[in-house]
């Protein structure tokens, strides 16, 4: 368990500073909790794109985020709440209906989102979908399309989010730390 913990947080360390151009000096002891000492990015004007960004985490990280005065984008799959959510923060927030499934809904959302902020340099991938079902269950083995299609949205879908992402904030202009955003 500890391994797969902080295994984990390497990879999230590795995403998190992946456009700092001084990633390359670091080496594994970025775990060190004294390497985040001084590392904040400030949000204020700052533009954001959050997958799954209509409910639960994804809202929460939203409403985050405008507080603290980002230009944010929502996308999600579910209009309504989507909608909801960005009249209720006002201006600074947009939604757009998008499927992480499709890759030309995905590449729309990033031209989008370059649009409305101007250039992000946050992206938080919260879509995400789950199926609860045994292997083996009493109406025989679990359903294959709906283990697919879990697999197309938390892995397929976020990755395609964050491979389309990358262009536009590779081009942003480095902060003081040398970042030019986090993922």
């Amino acid at each position: 368990m500890y391994f797969a913990l902080r295994f984990l947080r390497v990879k999230i360390n590795i995403c998190v500073f992946m456009f700092c151009k001084c990633f390359a000096n670091y080496n594994l002891e970025i775990i060190n909790p004294k390497f985040y000492r001084g590392l904040t990015m400030k949000i204020q004007g700052k533009g954001a794109l959050i997958s799954g960004g209509a409910s639960g985490l994804g809202a929460a990280t939203v409403r985050m985020l405008a507080a603290g005065g980002a230009k944010v984008v929502i996308a999600d799959i579910n209009d309504q709440l989507g909608l909801k959510l960005a009249q209720e923060l006002g201006e600074a927030v947009v939604f757009v209906k998008t499927d992480i499934t499709q890759e030309d809904q995905v590449q729309k959302l990033v031209e989008q989102a370059v649009r409305h902020t101007g250039g992000f340099h946050i992206v938080v991938n919260a879509a995400g979908i789950g199926v609860g079902e045994k292997v083996l269950g009493k109406n025989g083995p679990h359903d294959l399309k709906k283990f697919a299609r879990v697999i197309q949205v938390n892995l397929i879908g976020t990755f395609d989010v964050l491979r389309q992402a990358t262009q536009p904030m590779s081009s942003n202009s480095p902060d003081e730390g040398g970042c030019r955003g986090v993922i």
